[in-house]
């Protein structure tokens, strides 16, 4: 009787081991699921705020929703400004400024951001 008490406490010990082990092993692999899904995010509002800066240039102002965004960035063209010279020089130098029209999207696949997420 005695060995059958003693067989039946090591298994209680043990199960209350392990059950103490994954009470600690809990939060810890919490953190590292909610870290990874940080960096997912983190991630993706970078590129929402680099789709959001390229709109900022074609319209002066933010889109207020995601169609407007990727409406404008998929059908719209990016104004560039070519300055040979310089405009500040206070002798009058002549200064050439030219305007170039380049589609916004060709910036968006340079960047790599996904318009369809």
């Amino acid at each position: 009787m005695k060995w059958i008490i003693s067989i039946v406490l090591v298994v209680v010990i043990a199960l209350l081991a392990y059950m103490l082990y994954l009470n600690i092993q809990e939060p810890i692999a919490f953190q590292a699921v909610k870290n990874a899904r940080e960096d997912v995010v983190v991630d993706r509002l970078k590129e929402i705020r680099k789709a959001q800066e390229i709109y900022r240039d074609i319209k002066g102002e933010f889109a207020g929703d995601f169609d407007s965004l990727t409406y404008v960035l998929q059908n719209d063209s990016i104004k560039f400004e070519n300055i040979i010279g310089d405009p500040d020089d206070p002798s009058g130098g002549e200064f050439i400024r030219t305007i170039t029209y380049s589609p916004a999207i060709d910036s968006v696949r340079v960047l790599g951001l996904n318009l369809d997420s």
